[in-house]
């Protein structure tokens, strides 16, 4: 009432655990009134301003996971308490595979929008892994052309006295595939940062591979539309094949990741070697296999640099 604003968000991931029991029903009621508190003040501050303000509410990447929090954006939608849902890691990483589909069937039929959150931090090995614009637009690039309305940034704040040229390439290019087309994309995967309690974090790495025992990876992408495209895995040895998509990718050796400030996403000891594959690719999650003739190896870091 005191300011006259256009929106308002609620960030639930500082802090998701607001119970000490998670998972039980009546923890969504206590959530439930207050968003329809919230709502109310928010009805009433538009008639004082005259002018419509929004509420955006930022929640756990995995619908079920947030239900279990007591967060239930299903029920807020049927009341129309809620303008838009931003799905976010929390702080550690860039989930390289929140399902956006969870979220999109629990508010189908509903005008709620639906923002894939990227952080300012993308894989934390280090206080220094910041997002760079290509691994931004990387992420963005998925998330869009998986059916997110609009990309969230978190933490991404600009200085006006020191601007930033990394992050202005950031707002200029990440809110639509028309910005994006063309740009340099950076495709890694990583993890999941929070979870309820007993539920297991999606954390695909690292993996041992085998001699017995392939291992396959999906690394969402969005659409590719480059003739060849790098694979960078970090592992104890470059004596692996590697297959994109069922096709065998030639061995480019030891090397190092695409950008000087990536060195912060890998641990002090990781070895980079390089894989080259040929198109076409597949339109929006490419399937990476690792094989190893030999003896086992372990791998940490995967991803798929588009150019």
């Amino acid at each position: 009432m005191r300011y006259d604003v256009y929106g308002l968000e609620l960030d639930w991931m500082r802090e998701i655990i607001c119970f000490k029991e998670q998972g039980k029903p009546e923890n969504i009621g206590i959530i439930n009134d207050f968003m329809r508190q919230v709502n109310a003040l928010r009805h009433a501050a538009e008639e004082k301003w005259g002018h419509e303000i929004q509420l955006m509410c930022r929640l756990p990447r995995d619908y079920t996971q947030s239900v279990t929090y007591g967060f239930d954006a299903a029920a807020w939608a049927k009341e129309g308490l809620v303008d838009a849902i931003a799905v976010t890691p929390r702080w550690e990483s860039n989930d390289s595979a929140m399902p956006l589909h969870q979220w999109q069937m629990a508010l189908k039929g509903s005008d709620i929008k639906i923002y894939a959150g990227l952080e300012i931090l993308t894989n934390r090995a280090s206080d220094e892994a910041y997002t760079t614009a290509r691994v931004a637009q990387g992420y963005a690039a998925q998330y869009l052309s998986a059916g997110a309305d609009a990309i969230y940034l978190f933490n991404y704040f600009q200085n006006p006295n020191e601007p930033s040229e990394t992050l202005r390439e950031i707002y200029t290019t990440c809110g639509s595939m028309d910005t994006l087309r063309g740009a340099g994309r950076r495709h890694i995967v990583t993890f999941q940062d929070i979870a309820p309690i007993g539920v297991q974090k999606y954390r695909p790495l690292p993996v041992k591979v085998t001699k017995a025992k392939p291992q396959s990876l999906l690394v969402h992408t969005g659409p590719v539309e480059v003739e060849e495209l790098t694979i960078y895995l970090g592992a104890g040895t470059g004596k692996l094949r590697v297959y994109l998509n069922g096709r065998p990718c030639e061995p480019l050796g030891k090397a190092e990741l695409p950008e000087i400030e990536a060195a912060n996403y890998l641990r002090e000891e990781t070895d980079i070697y390089a894989w080259r594959a040929q198109g076409p690719f597949l339109a929006g999650t490419q399937s990476v296999t690792m094989y190893s003739d030999a003896l086992p190896v372990m791998v940490s870091y995967v991803e798929i640099d588009v150019g």
